[in-house]
């Protein structure tokens, strides 16, 4: 597994299940809305950036709001990038224009999706780490 800050991809080792996302999303009380059989989808990236939709066999776009830039503009050009599946945070206007048969997950806070969304992809490695203080 490889976890690539800066070019916004985090390639899983085995696939990632929509359940399982929606799974650890909703722990978090993240979802809103489900759509497009999100939920047997099977996603072998994650990428923030849609030029990096290319990367994978099975992407899935993650578009995140920020400061100055709204991922969710770039939701449109991932797809035809080929990102197979997307994460926006809740818009009509998005899902509007999405295609019928794309599964999609609409949040409530990207940022937070995408920290859920790497302890996912490593098999929550840090559950497994001892932490001593001296």
């Amino acid at each position: 597994m490889s976890l690539l800050i800066p070019s916004q991809y985090l390639q899983v080792p085995n696939l990632i299940r929509g359940g399982e996302i929606v799974d650890c999303l909703n722990r978090e009380g993240l979802v809103v809305n489900i759509g497009g059989n999100f939920l047997t989808a099977a996603f072998d990236s994650i990428v923030s950036h849609s030029q990096r939709a290319t990367l994978g066999k099975d992407p899935l776009f993650c578009a995140i709001s920020g400061a100055s830039e709204d991922g969710g503009l770039y939701v449109e050009e991932a797809i035809r990038n080929g990102a197979r599946g997307v994460i926006f945070e809740s818009s009509q206007s998005i899902r509007a224009s999405l295609p019928s048969d794309l599964p999609y997950l609409e949040v409530k806070d990207s940022r937070k999706v995408v920290s859920a969304l790497a302890a996912l992809g490593s098999g929550y490695a840090s559950h497994s780490q001892s932490i001593v203080g001296i």
